[in-house]
């Protein structure tokens, strides 16, 4: 998924989508190789940025805490609506500072398109739960997001199912005004699968 939002905090808000849930599926079954690119795809999308660049010397610099209520159009169609919280410490002296967020994210016929072309249709299930911690300076953030519990989906060639996921993703990443890119290392059960693979995430404003 690629959405743009709030402005105020990067050039893109970026959202995964995670659930919540038991660690099962049920309809019809994705293939390891399926679950592995839907996984890649939900930690390349999966974070919101923190402030970068001139973006970052324009962060205050005491605690900010920004409710987060929004809904943006998904890559394939459809739209996913977010709403929780994020905390920000960051000093425009040091350019260096603490990002945390906790959001319920859901989708609504949210469509996903991952690296073979195969497009899947996302809906919360009821909805999806995220939270994360990133460290930044003044060029680069790192930090995790952990993912919790289930989605339906539908595939472009009729399939349907419940999908549960338990999944953790790791960034290192390195940004400018316009650009965001880096590895990620993600990890986890997802749609009956074990997953563990690193992927490259890059990102253009």
């Amino acid at each position: 998924m690629r959405y743009r939002g709030v402005p105020f905090f990067s050039p893109l808000l970026l959202l995964g989508l995670a659930g919540c849930g038991d660690l099962f599926s049920s309809g019809d079954q994705l293939s390891e190789a399926e679950a592995a690119e839907l996984a890649a795809e939900i930690a390349e999308a999966g974070f919101i940025l923190p402030p970068t660049g001139g973006a970052a010397q324009r962060a205050p610099a005491d605690r900010i805490t920004i409710a987060l209520s929004e809904s943006a159009p998904c890559e394939a169609g459809g739209t996913a609506g977010v709403s929780g919280s994020l905390t920000l410490d960051f000093n425009p002296q040091t350019r260096a500072g603490t990002m945390q967020f906790s959001y319920t994210l859901t989708p609504t016929n949210c469509g996903v398109r991952t690296a073979s072309g195969r497009v899947f249709t996302l809906s919360g299930d009821p909805n999806l739960e995220v939270t994360g911690q990133f460290n930044i300076t003044e060029t680069s953030f790192g930090g995790s997001i952990t993912y919790e519990g289930g989605f339906r989906w539908r595939s472009d060639d009729g399939r349907a199912g419940d999908c549960r996921l338990s999944m953790q993703a790791t960034y290192n990443l390195t940004a400018t005004e316009t650009t965001v890119s880096g590895t990620a290392t993600v990890s986890g059960k997802v749609c009956g699968h074990n997953v563990n693979r690193n992927i490259t995430v890059t990102f253009s404003a």
